[in-house]
């Protein structure tokens, strides 16, 4: 079952049906992301601590649509925290984002967890949205005034 809201914008009802778990070790990237994909219609829960990400995730795991980590974080890094993730829920969609380049030396790992696609940073907030929507997407109901919000 999933809660789905209808947002009204230009005639048409949009259904959200994903939610995100959003991994950035930096405090401020993290509630930026955070409020930019919330903005968009995602429900996002973030964490600056891969750890505690991956503690939550052991217990929630069948309420995300998506896992977005940084690469280079303490603890964990984004690719082991993505391995570590598949392994409880393998059809997770995982993205990646980092402000240096994935080495050659990675790139197995990236096939053993099925990135669906990479954010080099700097990167415009726009393109953070398109990546989740190209992949996640979004169900619309177009001239539908009887769409409100409820559970599916």
């Amino acid at each position: 079952m999933s809660v789905c809201t209808a947002l009204y914008f230009t005639r048409v009802y949009v259904c959200r049906l994903s939610r995100i778990l959003l991994v950035e070790d930096e405090a401020d990237l993290m509630r930026l992301y955070s409020d930019v994909l919330s903005r968009a219609g995602h429900e996002v829960d973030g964490f600056t601590d891969p750890l505690l990400a991956y503690s939550h995730f052991q217990n929630n795991s069948g309420l995300y649509a998506a896992v977005i980590s940084d690469v280079m974080m303490q603890g964990m890094s984004g690719i082991q925290l993505a391995k570590k993730l598949k392994e409880i829920r393998s059809d997770v969609q995982v993205f990646l984002m980092s402000a240096f380049e994935i080495s050659e030396d990675h790139k197995s790992d990236l096939k053993q967890i099925e990135l669906k696609e990479f954010l080099q940073k700097p990167f415009h907030m726009q393109q953070l949205v398109a990546m989740i929507e190209k992949h996640i997407g979004q169900q619309a109901i177009t001239n539908s005034p009887h769409m409100v919000s409820g559970v599916i």
